[in-house]
């Protein structure tokens, strides 16, 4: 017979041998926000199934369908964790937009940041205050491409806190870059900014220097990346 995430939860719960506020504290979340996920009142976010994925030894198919194992969790990234007006949200969690890249028409290689309309992403109050970042500042985004491949996925779910926008040398942010949305390392140099990427093959992905003369025209700052949700495989 099928069982609910509730359900699978309480059976980890009492084989493991502990108490929902024990879980809570593993977790990082409240109290009630446990509560809440046992009676299937709601469903945990990303942040947080990685977590019961990692105490509990269980992938996140299995603790959200109780299905194999064995297959990808993809697809748990994009879509469990939206929110609508209808959706309660637990005491610990906010709304924020959620972003993907679209392409341009008529500009090769040119991308635009879109809402995503059909909803939002469920999101922990505690990692905005933990980094700082305002609730109104913070956005997500779907990342595309593998230029950041050491530290950031094709696939991964990014937030994004607009609100930081001075860069700081070392650290990564999101910009808009003649029309290209793009996620790097950002550089202050003599010359201007450096753009560079995060894998290992430097021929396909080289440093980029965009000269002081060019700034204003060329790169915009979006903002500071302050968090990652990657999408494991089998």
């Amino acid at each position: 017979m099928k069982t609910t995430f509730g359900e699978r939860l309480i059976t980890l719960i009492n084989e493991k041998g502990i108490k929902n506020n024990e879980l809570a504290k593993i977790i990082e979340v409240s109290n009630g926000t446990i509560t809440n996920w046992t009676k299937d009142s709601s469903k945990p976010d990303g942040e947080s199934l990685i977590k019961l994925s990692d105490y509990f030894n269980k992938s996140v198919r299995w603790l959200v369908l109780g299905e194999d194992e064995h297959q990808s969790d993809d697809i748990y990234f994009g879509s469990l964790n939206t929110w609508d007006e209808n959706s309660p949200l637990d005491e610990d969690e906010v709304p924020i937009s959620y972003y993907k890249e679209v392409k341009v028409a008529g500009g090769k290689g040119a991308s635009q940041v879109k809402e995503f309309t059909d909803g939002k992403l469920r999101f922990s109050l505690k990692t905005l205050k933990k980094h700082g970042v305002k609730t109104d500042n913070a956005v997500c985004w779907v990342v595309t491409g593998d230029s950041m491949a050491n530290e950031i996925k094709d696939g991964d779910v990014i937030g994004i806190d607009k609100g930081r926008r001075e860069i700081k040398d070392g650290r990564i942010y999101a910009v808009n870059h003649k029309g290209l949305l793009r996620v790097k390392y950002l550089h202050k140099t003599p010359e201007g900014i450096r753009l560079r990427s995060h894998n290992e093959d430097k021929t396909a992905y080289p440093d980029e220097i965009i000269l002081n003369e060019n700034i204003d025209d060329d790169l915009e700052v979006l903002g500071w990346v302050f968090w990652k949700s990657t999408n494991y495989t089998w």
